[in-house]
């Protein structure tokens, strides 16, 4: 009966360790997937921000080719852009 009683009682000790233990491997799993889920989010928001900076940049290379392409037309229209007449030819008398 003893021998009976004190497994009983080894077991009881074994089963609240592993009891702990399991409590304690679930609070890491917990931790380690918020952890994921927050490198996921944050990978997500500097993706964002890359893509966002390209469109940028993309947008400024259009704006400086447009005015490019205004002071051309306006250049080549102003009389700067136009060469004068040539000289008239001289004529011996």
């Amino acid at each position: 009966m003893k021998k009976l009683k004190d497994e009983s009682t080894d077991y009881s000790v074994q089963s609240a360790k592993f009891a702990k233990d399991a409590a304690e491997l679930e609070i890491q799993i917990t931790q380690t997937r918020n952890d994921r889920e927050k490198l996921n989010r944050e990978a997500l928001e500097f993706s964002k921000q890359v893509e966002l900076a390209k469109i940028s940049r993309r947008n400024a290379e259009l704006e400086i080719q447009r005015t490019m392409e205004m002071v051309a037309m306006k250049l080549n229209d102003s009389s700067i852009a136009t060469p004068p007449p040539p000289p008239l030819p001289t004529t011996k008398k």
